[in-house]
């Protein structure tokens, strides 16, 4: 403030001026912190309901997953059951890497005449007659170190004598590649060709996977009904024709890695999105499974497929909502953050 005069000014003049600049300033600053005071109030209480808007969406986002929890426990349970289909059709076992039974189904106590308790911890070559463990042996660790499927027909020592089956073990491993146990898979070759999918023992599996017989270059010879109907074809369509010629561009190169690897000897899993004829997107989990001969030579490949497009839909969705719900929850609390930090600056 600046006062010009005339004449000399006084010094209660003076006084009563710096006094009034005194009083200005207060009000001002007063009008100042009053004015901000009430810019945060109403700034927090915007912050405060878009808190109370965000959580609302956050209760019904937990909601959602809870129904898609529920979605995924009753794909569980339909999983389950065609696992007991396949449990009732085909002997099957789970043996640890030291070679003990961990676990047997039904079937396979059946056949081998053995009570549960009997059966759990026997060791692998106790279900070999004597001559032909230590044959059977050379081939359980050649598997053990990396090596091919052991897949041929097998005497098999039964609790009252012995019995043909043809047999499958094979390394399940984890998302690491590291050896978890070895699954075991049986059938009886005694009365019936264990290479008939007409079977009675496969019909059961057969209506619920896709099936696709391939010769060692990869022509088609043979596909079941599922097959036909999912992918829309007729015998006659695919009748030796290359199963590499129904893969789109990008996905060829998935098929290579997979022929390479059964051409090794090896089964080859992974899971495939597909885009049918009638334009519908499915996802399946895929196997290829190498049949050799004596030789070690592949003679043909089985190509099993299962429908796991609901699982998978909701698998995406969940991992995008718990991203999005993540993101929101990260952009809460920098709010809050910058808030309280506004807040204690007053």
């Amino acid at each position: 403030m600046e006062i010009s005069s005339l004449k000399e000014i006084t010094d209660f003049e003076i006084s009563f001026v710096e006094k009034l600049a005194e009083s200005i300033t207060s009000q001002l600053f007063t009008t100042k912190i009053t004015m901000k005071t009430q810019y945060l109030l109403l700034q927090s209480q915007q912050q405060a309901e878009e808190l109370r808007a965000q959580e609302e969406e956050a209760r019904q986002n937990i909601e959602e997953m809870q129904a898609n929890r529920e979605e995924a426990m009753r794909l569980k349970s339909d999983a389950m059951g065609y696992l007991n289909t396949v449990n009732h059709s085909i002997i099957r076992a789970d043996f640890s890497l030291d070679g003990n039974l961990e676990y047997a189904n039904t079937r396979f106590l059946d056949f081998f005449k053995y009570k549960s308790k009997e059966a759990y911890s026997m060791h692998v070559s106790e279900f070999f007659p004597d001559e032909n463990r230590d044959e059977f042996m050379n081939l359980w660790n050649a598997l053990l170190n990396g090596g091919k499927h052991i897949e041929q027909k097998f005497i098999h020592k039964t609790k009252e004598g012995t019995i043909e089956l043809l047999s499958t073990y094979s390394t399940v491993k984890d998302l690491h590649g590291t050896i978890q146990k070895i699954l075991y898979l049986g059938l009886d070759v005694t009365m019936q060709n264990a290479n008939n999918f007409d079977s009675l023992e496969f019909q059961a599996v057969d209506k619920c996977i896709i099936r696709v017989e391939l010769d060692n270059k990869g022509s088609i010879v043979d596909v079941n009904d599922m097959f036909l109907s999912t992918y829309g074809f007729t015998k006659d369509d695919i009748h030796e024709v290359n199963f590499e010629a129904l893969f789109s561009k990008e996905d060829k190169k998935e098929f290579e890695k997979a022929w390479q690897q059964v051409n090794n000897g090896q089964n080859y899993e992974t899971q495939i999105k597909r885009t049918l004829p009638d334009g519908a997107e499915k996802w399946f989990h895929v196997n290829y499974i190498p049949h050799l001969l004596t030789t070690n030579e592949l003679f043909k490949v089985t190509f099993i497929g299962t429908d796991i497009t609901e699982n998978k839909i909701l698998e995406l969705q969940m991992q995008k909502r718990i991203s999005e719900f993540s993101l929101r929850e990260n952009e809460l609390i920098k709010k809050i953050g910058d808030l309280e930090n506004q807040l204690s600056k007053k």
